[in-house]
């Protein structure tokens, strides 16, 4: 991501930077809560998991008659639920962190307003030089 850090750049930079955290947040929190809630229900579902169109095509490709007994067992059930229950776990925890890390966003576009006056903002990130030809600003 590049940022302008300049006399052009007002507060708008950080205002972006906090909009962007917050929506980027919510959509993973979304997602996680998603996925973890089918993962949880669909297992345990007669009509989805046991007359699952997949499943019979993997059996008839592979011949695996083995295939659906095993995927039907409660063991393999139990661990998708298990997935489930950690997507939404994921989702709890940026829940929880939501608010510092859109504190952080912001308090990271203010410290680089500040220093836009200051040879600290021209110098290249973490020794990467940034390309530009000597002498030309």
């Amino acid at each position: 991501m590049w940022l302008e850090t300049g006399p052009a750049s007002g507060s708008g930079l950080s205002i972006k930077m906090s909009i962007s955290a917050k929506v980027s947040t919510i959509v993973y929190v979304v997602i996680s809560f998603e996925i973890g809630i089918l993962l949880m229900i669909l297992p345990w579902s007669a009509q989805f998991w046991e007359s699952n169109l997949f499943l019979f095509l993997m059996t008839e490709k592979f011949r695996a008659g083995w295939l659906p007994g095993v995927v039907n067992s409660g063991w393999v059930r139990g661990a998708v639920t298990g997935l489930g229950v950690v997507n939404l776990l994921f989702g709890l925890r940026e829940i929880s962190s939501f608010r510092r890390r859109a504190e952080d966003a912001v308090t990271n576009g203010s410290d680089e307003e500040q220093n836009a006056g200051g040879e600290s903002a021209e110098a290249p990130a973490a020794g990467i030089s940034d390309q530009r030809p000597s002498g030309h600003e």
